[in-house]
C-alpha cells in the first residue's frame, strides 16, 4: 500500500468524504486497483484526488469503477484550485487516457490540458423546508402522490437478491440490459450493510407485487438516489410516492438528496418535477493518444476545451 493510501485512509477517519471516496467503498467497488495522490502545504492536506487505474491492450487508462457516480479531486480548506489540481494531475502515475466525473460539489476547475463535458443532476437541500418544497410541486404532482399513498404500501426490503430480481426484469420489460447485471452488487452491498450506507425501498400494491423499487446510498450528509426500476404491466405512480417519500427522510433527517441525475429525456422530466435545484458537474477527459482523442470528439461533439 502507498504511504499517499495510508495517509488517506487515516484522513478519512477524522474529515467527511463523501461515500463513493471511502476507502471501503472504494475496496468494494473497484475492479483494478485504487490509489490516492495527495497535495499538502506544511503538513496539512488541501486536496485529493482518488482514482483506479487499469491497463488493456498496452494503454494504461484512470477510469470509474461501476456503482461509482463520482470520482476524481476533492479540495478542503481555501486555496487556490486551479494550481492544487494540477499539482494533484502532475503525481499520477504514468497513464494514456483519464476519464472522471467529478463530485457534483466540486468547484469548477480550469486546465489547459483537459476536455471537459458538463453533466448535471437534481439537488435538494438540507435546509429545505419539505412543506414549502410540497407546496412548489405541480399540483398534478401531488395528486399523482396521494394517489399512489392509498393504492400503495412503501417497505423496507432487506434483500439485495430481491432488488436485483427486479432491477432485471424492469429493464428487461423496456427491452434494455440492466446496466448493474455484470458487477458483483451482492459484495458491494454487503459492504454497504456493514457501515449502515444503504436503504432498499419497494412500493407494493394490495396483492404483494412490487411495483417500484429504489437503492439509495446514505453517509452523513447526503442520500444518493443510485438506482431504480418500475413495474409498467399497468398505469400507477408507484415511483412518485417512493421517491417523495425518501426526499421527506431525507429532510426529516438534516441531509440533502441528490437524485445522481439521468440525460433521458422521460428519466430528467420526472426528476425534475420534484423541484430541486439543477446542479452541473464536469466530466473530466485528458489522454495523450490523439487517435483516441478524435473518436472521444466524434462521440461527444458537445465536450470543450476548458
Amino acid at each position: 500500500m502507498s504511504n499517499s493510501k495510508k495517509k488517506y485512509i487515516s484522513f478519512t477517519t477524522d474529515y467527511y468524504v463523501p461515500v463513493f471516496y471511502q476507502p471501503w467503498y472504494l475496496d468494494a467497488v473497484c475492479d483494478s486497483p485504487w490509489d490516492v495522490v495527495i497535495y499538502e502545504e506544511d503538513g496539512e492536506i488541501l486536496g485529493v484526488l482518488v482514482y483506479m487505474i487499469k491497463a488493456k491492450y498496452g494503454l494504461t487508462y484512470i477510469l470509474h469503477p461501476t456503482f461509482c457516480p463520482y470520482m476524481g479531486p476533492l479540495f478542503f480548506g481555501s486555496q487556490d484550485l486551479n494550481s492544487v489540481f494540477d499539482s494533484l494531475i502532475d503525481r499520477l502515475p504514468r497513464h494514456h487516457v483519464m476519464i472522471q466525473d467529478f463530485y457534483h460539489s466540486t468547484p469548477e476547475i480550469k486546465n489547459n490540458n483537459q476536455l471537459i463535458k458538463e453533466k448535471y443532476t437534481y439537488i435538494i437541500d438540507k435546509d429545505d423546508d419539505v412543506n414549502i418544497l410540497k407546496s412548489r410541486l405541480s399540483s398534478d404532482r401531488r395528486r399523482k402522490i396521494r394517489k399512489a399513498a392509498e393504492r400503495f404500501e412503501l417497505q423496507i426490503e432487506e434483500s439485495i437478491s430481491v432488488f436485483q430480481d427486479f432491477l432485471d426484469q424492469s429493464f428487461s420489460n423496456r427491452g434494455k440490459k440492466n446496466p448493474y447485471a455484470d458487477i458483483p452488487l451482492e459484495s458491494i452491498d454487503r459492504q454497504l450493510v456493514k457501515h449502515h450506507a444503504r436503504r432498499i425501498i419497494k412500493c407494493i400494491d394490495n396483492r404483494g407485487k412490487i411495483m417500484a423499487m429504489g437503492y439509495f446510498l446514505v453517509d452523513e450528509k447526503w442520500v444518493f438516489n443510485i438506482a431504480t426500476g418500475v413495474d409498467n404491466s399497468y398505469p400507477h405512480e408507484a415511483m412518485s410516492l417512493m421517491v417523495w417519500s425518501e426526499i421527506e427522510k431525507t429532510l426529516n433527517s438534516g441531509r440533502s438528496f441528490d437524485f445522481e441525475g439521468s440525460n433521458i429525456p422521460g428519466v430528467e422530466s420526472f426528476y425534475k418535477s420534484f423541484k430541486g435545484e439543477k446542479v452541473y458537474y464536469q466530466s473530466y477527459y485528458r489522454s495523450k493518444n490523439k487517435f483516441l482523442d478524435l473518436l472521444v470528439k466524434i462521440k461527444n461533439p458537445e465536450i470543450h476545451r476548458s
